[in-house]
């Protein structure tokens, strides 16, 4: 990534754009030993900006190994760095951390910041990171109507062949029209991101979205209860297989509403009493507290 405020010596420069082309080719083995690289260059020419985006890229990559990390030293990055593009790093960072603490008022914050940030660089990627990560946030929120419109907002900024990032917004922008009421118009946009995926040969990315999770939930509401089962079990199928415990849980609370809907309350009681005894072993009321009520709505399938 590159701005106008960007001035970075050619040897540390160099380093940087031979780390984004590892992560893009998804090599991070790779980009983790020319990131270290990068740090020591700047320790070593003692260059302030060059190690603040140093310390970004660092972090960036243990986020993506899903790797603890202290991200206490971002926020000073963001006071001092003359580099709107640091700056957008360092935010976005402290968004998916606090993402991932489950503090989502301060994500929402600082994935604001980085908004901010990132509009005053040219990178396209920067400001559609940003308005996917906004989306993200205000959703798990259940804030459905302003995560529609950053998801609208990022894939505006799309061009080119469909690829996979269409496919996830496109993916998300159905799941909050779901959410909104907007039945038809959320299952169109479900079936042709499903057809995208398909055409891309990405099974993968269908299991990582939940996309099966959202069909089942508008053919529940539509209800076309075979479809539904058909589309929850495959879902459950796609949580097994990769060990997926929120992916699974889901398509419990799904497949034990469709069975209820199906006239099966032995089916229906199974899916809830497995649910019960694998996440939440000391709720033994919880299979008939969801016999009760319509169980597909109680859980926001994106949080």
């Amino acid at each position: 990534m590159r701005d106008s405020s960007d001035a970075f010596p050619a040897p540390f420069q160099a380093l940087i754009d031979r780390t984004r082309t590892a992560v893009d080719g998804d090599a991070l083995a790779t980009a983790r030993v020319l990131a270290g690289e990068a740090t020591a260059w700047a320790a070593a020419h003692g260059d302030q900006e060059a190690r603040d985006r140093a310390l970004c890229n660092h972090i960036s990559l243990c986020i993506a190994g899903d790797c603890d990390q202290d991200v206490a030293g971002l926020r000073p990055v963001l006071m001092r760095s003359r580099s709107a593009t640091t700056r957008y790093l360092a935010a976005y960072n402290l968004s998916i951390h606090y993402d991932r603490c489950r503090r989502y008022d301060k994500s929402l914050f600082y994935a604001q910041i980085a908004l901010d940030h990132a509009q005053q660089t040219d990178d396209p990627v920067a400001l559609l990171n940003c308005w996917n990560r906004i989306g993200n946030v205000q959703i798990i929120q259940s804030f459905f109507l302003d995560a529609c419109t950053a998801y609208r907002r990022g894939a505006a900024l799309l061009s080119g062949e469909p690829g996979p990032e269409h496919a996830v917004l496109g993916a998300n922008i159905g799941y909050c029209l779901l959410m909104l009421g907007r039945l038809h118009r959320g299952l169109g946009e479900l079936l042709t991101n499903r057809s995208l995926i398909q055409r891309l040969g990405l099974p993968q990315l269908e299991a990582r979205i939940g996309l099966r999770l959202s069909l089942c939930y508008a053919s529940i509401e539509f209800g076309n209860i075979g479809l539904a089962r058909e589309h929850g079990r495959r879902a459950l199928a796609q949580g097994e297989r990769s060990s997926n415990g929120e992916l699974i849980q889901k398509a419990l609370y799904l497949l034990g509403e469709v069975e209820k809907k199906a006239g099966d309350e032995d089916r229906a009681f199974r899916c809830f009493a497995r649910l019960q005894t694998t996440y939440y072993p000391d709720h033994h009321d919880l299979p008939d507290l969801l016999m009760a009520v319509e169980s597909h709505r109680l859980v926001n399938l994106r949080a």
